[in-house]
C-alpha cells in the first residue's frame, strides 16, 4: 500500500494507529521530525513509518517511506470508522416552506427550518435544528451541521462544510450618531460563500452593508472567527481561530488578529478618543 521498505519482523500484526506518545503494542505510528526523537525512542508502537534516510538504530520495527506523514494518514483512514451517512428525505419534524426548492437526495434533519424561496442543491445535508433563511441558495453536496443559522439571501456554492454554531448573514455592526442617539444603518447586502469552503464552529460572517461579504473559493476558517460586513477573504486562505476581520472606517478591507482580550474595542486608535461623535460604518 505504501511502497515502503520494512526493517523488522514481517509477521507483526497491526490493529490500529496512534501518535508516538499514545501508541500501544499492536499500533503503528510515524516519525518525520527530529524534534520528536525522544518520543520515538520511548514509543510503545509496534512499528513506525520513518523517512528513507532514517539511520538511527531502534528496537521498534521501521517502515521506510518517502513521506511518513502522508502514508500514516492513509493508514489511519483504513482503521477509521465509516463516515456517518444521512438518509435522503425530510424528517417529519422539519419545517420546509412549499416554495422552497430541494434537489435530488437532499437530507433535511429533525427540526430544521427551510424558509420561502430557499434552494438546496443535490446531495446536500441540512443538520438538525439548522435555519435556512428566505431566498438563500445552497449548492450541491454541502454539509450544514446541526444548529447553523444561514440568514436571508445568502449565496453558498458547492461542497461547502459549515460546522455547528455558525451564523451566516447577521447584520453588520453599523450605526451612526443622530441627535445624540445611535441610529442603525441598514445592512442591505448579502454573504457569498464560494465552492469548497469550510467554516469552523461558532464562527460568524456578517452580511454586507451593501454589495457582499465574500468568502472566496477554497477558504478554510477555524472556530471562533468574526468576519465583519463587506470583508473579502481571498481564494484558498486559511484562517486560524479567534481572529477578527474588520472593515476600515474609510472603506478599505483589512484583517485583524487581535488577542481575545481586545474583542469589542474600537480597532482604529484615531477613533478611540471620542466615539460619541463618530460613525461605526
Amino acid at each position: 500500500m505504501c511502497g515502503g521498505e520494512l526493517v523488522g519482523d514481517p509477521s507483526l500484526q497491526i490493529t490500529g494507529a496512534a501518535s508516538l506518545g499514545e501508541a500501544v503494542p499492536g499500533e503503528i505510528s510515524f516519525y518525520s521530525d527530529p524534534r520528536y526523537g525522544t518520543l520515538l525512542r520511548k514509543t510503545r508502537a509496534s512499528a513506525v513509518f520513518v523517512p528513507f534516510d532514517f539511520a538511527e538504530s531502534i528496537a521498534t520495527a521501521q517502515i521506510r517511506v518517502a513521506n511518513p506523514i502522508k502514508v500514516f494518514e492513509q493508514v489511519v483512514l483504513k482503521f477509521a470508522p465509516k463516515p456517518i451517512a444521512f438518509a435522503a428525505g425530510i424528517h417529519p419534524s422539519a419545517v420546509v416552506d412549499p416554495s422552497a426548492r430541494l434537489g435530488e437526495r437532499v437530507s433535511i434533519q429533525p427540526y430544521a427550518v427551510i424558509e420561502a424561496g430557499a434552494r438546496v442543491g443535490d446531495d446536500a445535508v441540512i443538520g438538525a435544528g439548522s435555519y435556512i433563511g428566505h431566498d438563500t441558495v445552497i449548492g450541491a453536496a454541502c454539509l450544514i451541521y446541526p444548529r447553523v443559522t444561514i440568514r436571508e439571501r445568502t449565496r453558498i456554492g458547492s461542497r461547502v462544510i459549515i460546522h455547528s454554531g455558525v451564523v451566516i448573514g447577521a447584520d453588520g455592526f453599523g450605526f451612526e450618531m443622530v441627535d445624540g442617539k445611535h441610529k442603525k444603518i441598514p445592512q442591505l447586502g448579502i454573504v457569498q460563500i464560494d465552492d469548497d469552503v469550510e467554516i469552523g464552529a461558532n464562527t460568524t460572517v456578517d452580511r454586507a452593508r451593501f454589495g457582499r461579504t465574500w468568502i472566496q473559493q477554497g477558504v478554510k476558517i477555524d472556530n471562533l472567527v468574526q468576519s465583519a460586513h463587506n470583508v473579502v477573504i481571498g481564494k484558498n486562505s486559511v484562517i486560524a481561530p479567534d481572529w477578527n476581520f474588520g472593515k476600515h472606517p474609510r472603506g478599505r478591507v483589512r484583517t485583524n488578529g487581535w488577542p481575545s482580550r481586545y474583542r469589542g474595542a474600537c480597532r482604529d486608535r484615531r477613533w478611540q478618543q471620542d466615539c460619541s461623535a463618530k460613525r461605526c460604518f
